[in-house]
């Protein structure tokens, strides 16, 4: 397969720009290099997308889930490696996404309290997240 080895080099790429993107999100200092990780993503994503979907689609046919004999054993030992650099990708990606909306949540209460906007929420009886408004909320917890 002649665009494999290509894309290998491709995923191998975005792994390591997601973990760099992973190392951003933990260190505060790093923040203004993620808008510049975004856009490589994006780029990265794309050309990956476009390579799996030339010749037809063959090369997105060898990446599902479908096991497809293959002879050639260099083919077959870059197809399961390209599939897991592939799940690994996906696994930080979601992992970068959950830090993300962590990390917009906490800034969101916080420009809330800072605006004196925040209401006090506790969990009800039922399990439900209320918000308590009005004189004395928590006293009615």
């Amino acid at each position: 397969m002649k665009h494999l080895d290509e894309l290998h080099q491709l995923t191998d790429a975005m792994f390591h720009l997601l973990q760099r993107e992973s190392q951003c999100l933990l260190d505060t200092s790093a923040a203004e290099s993620l808008a510049d990780i975004s856009q490589e993503k994006a780029r990265l994503a794309s050309e990956i997308e476009q390579l799996a979907h030339q010749d037809g689609g063959c090369l997105m046919q060898l990446l599902g889930d479908r096991p497809y004999p293959l002879t050639d054993v260099k083919l077959s030992d870059t197809l399961r490696a390209v599939k897991e650099t592939l799940r690994e990708c996906k696994r930080l990606n979601n992992m970068n996404g959950d830090r993300l909306t962590a990390i917009r949540s906490r800034a969101e209460r916080s420009v809330k309290l800072l605006l004196g906007s925040a209401q006090p929420q506790v969990y009800a009886q039922s399990g439900q997240l209320n918000s308590l408004s009005g004189a004395r909320p928590l006293a009615k917890a």
